[in-house]
């Protein structure tokens, strides 16, 4: 998790991948200069938010509430939208809830097609009632 645990504010319903790191310090000036001291910051993580595996989340980042964070992305500044999916390193704006939301249902339609066609003799197949 991180040293600092109490420089972490995690909301409700937040979704935490394996290997997520929370770095809530840098020392390395310290380490440049012995007259500087370590720099620490606070993380805030919004409500509803899906932290993807492998992600790290740097000290002063603040994410609002709906966030996806892809896998492996760096997230070193905050991100104040709601209802956004960020990625990369370092991680930015890749796309909406509503655009994944649409992708997904697309995804879906297609792999029901070729379910359904594929398994239309196959007796294991059984379709999920419409409730």
């Amino acid at each position: 998790m991180t040293s600092e645990p109490y420089l972490v504010r995690i909301g409700e319903n937040v979704t935490i991948s394996g290997n997520v790191t929370f770095v809530t310090h840098d020392n390395s000036i310290s380490k440049i200069s012995p007259q500087y001291v370590n720099l620490f910051g606070y993380i805030s993580i919004g409500d509803n938010c899906f932290l993807g595996q492998n992600s790290t989340i740097m000290y002063g980042c603040t994410l609002a509430n709906n966030i996806i964070v892809a896998s492996c992305s760096v997230v070193c500044n905050s991100f104040g939208e709601e209802n956004i999916i960020i990625g990369g390193n370092p991680a930015r704006k890749i796309g909406t809830w509503d655009e994944l939301k649409c992708k997904g249902n697309q995804s879906m339609k297609r792999k029901e097609a070729l379910s359904a066609a594929k398994c239309k003799e196959d007796w294991k197949f059984i379709k999920r009632k419409e409730k």
